[in-house]
């Protein structure tokens, strides 16, 4: 064999990075082996591709890890880890149906006051804590941030009561860690796929709450 087609091996801290590159991160998933790629095992797979003899968009699991993990990311919110308005969907498709269902909307207070006076890297901070207030009361899967300053959480199969509750606690939360946002609610005793109808109800209280709290605070709202 002529030395040009003569395969270089590589160490192991050089294999693990490869392996690592392909979503193999356990030793299970580099001994799956199934020989898609044309290759008898995992371990061959990841030395044609030092070589430079293959590409890892060439293993099958790979396209399937990667397929999901982009579509997680298309689902979530960089910067606070929550899903986004996709992943709010692709939630409403899947669950809820025939029980109760609590549609909380809330809007940061003082966002653009905070990013006009201390900075955008304040009012990130300012995001990531409602976020957080949000998902301590609700839950991480079921909270989403909907826009710069929206958030929409979801109480399933609660009572009303139960959700009048989780809001005062809320208020509490994100009052120990002095920061504000206006809250408005809108619940249904058996969900029915009209989401957009609680949304539009939830909205209009919160848009309610937003001006009560200018009046109580003599701020000048800015938009």
């Amino acid at each position: 064999m002529s030395n040009q087609c003569k395969s270089l091996i590589p160490t192991d801290e050089e294999a693990d990075r490869i392996f690592n590159s392909m979503h193999k991160t356990t030793a299970a998933s580099r001994h799956i082996d199934c020989s898609a790629c044309g290759y008898y095992s995992c371990h061959d797979m990841m030395v044609a591709i030092y070589n430079g003899f293959n590409i890892k968009k060439s293993c099958l699991h790979y396209q399937m890890d990667e397929a999901l993990r982009l579509e997680r990311l298309s689902m979530n919110d960089p910067l606070t880890g929550i899903m986004n308005r996709s992943g709010l969907k692709n939630v409403l498709t899947h669950q809820y149906g025939n029980k109760s269902l609590t549609v909380i909307a809330a809007d940061i207070n003082g966002l653009k006051e905070v990013n006009d006076n201390q900075g955008h890297e304040a009012g990130d901070r300012l995001i990531v804590t409602i976020a957080t207030c949000l998902s301590e009361v609700f839950g991480n899967s079921h909270v989403f941030r909907t826009g710069g300053d929206e958030f929409i959480a979801i109480q399933y199969d609660h009572s009303e009561e139960e959700c009048i509750k989780s809001i005062e606690q809320l208020r509490k939360i994100m009052s120990n860690k002095k920061v504000s946002a206006s809250l408005g609610y809108a619940f249904t005793p058996c969900y029915n796929s009209d989401f957009s109808r609680l949304q539009d109800i939830a909205d209009k209280h919160m848009y309610e709450d937003k001006e009560y709290f200018y009046r109580m605070t003599g701020k000048i709202r800015r938009t």
